[in-house]
């Protein structure tokens, strides 16, 4: 646990352009107690990391978004915050595209990928476990 960091001192930014999902998102993480920033997509997402001033531990995306995919959005604000954990989410794994990208994610830069639909205990499990290292 030595240098971990407390959940209210964890920021997670939320990407989800449906919208029950990203509260449903967003309310179980809070719930948590880490600092949630929420966006409906990849460029509202981007321009709400840069607007408080504090580094993005997490970025919970959704991969299929209008705009930015979850993967473009992953690469932007890996410049910005190189320390940032992803984690993407999607419902259209069986599409090609999809898999290239959660395998390149995963395997070459560490992100970890959670299926639609999932509860928000899973979602939970899912965060602890990145930011624990697991």
């Amino acid at each position: 646990m030595t240098g971990e960091k407390a959940p209210a001192e964890t920021t997670v930014l939320v990407a989800e352009d449906d919208p029950s999902i990203r509260l449903m998102m967003a309310t179980t993480l809070r719930a948590e107690g880490y600092t949630v920033l929420d966006a409906a997509d990849g460029p509202s997402a981007e321009a709400l990391a840069g607007k408080y001033g504090v580094p993005v531990d997490v970025l919970v995306s959704d991969f299929v978004m209008p705009g930015m995919d979850g993967h473009q959005l992953a690469e932007r604000l890996r410049k910005r915050f190189p320390g940032m954990k992803v984690l993407i989410v999607s419902a259209h794994i069986a599409e090609e595209k999809v898999q290239k990208v959660v395998v390149e994610e995963a395997f070459k830069k560490g992100a970890a990928f959670l299926q639609k639909p999932f509860t928000p205990e899973e979602l939970r499990r899912k965060v602890r476990a990145m930011l624990l290292g697991m």
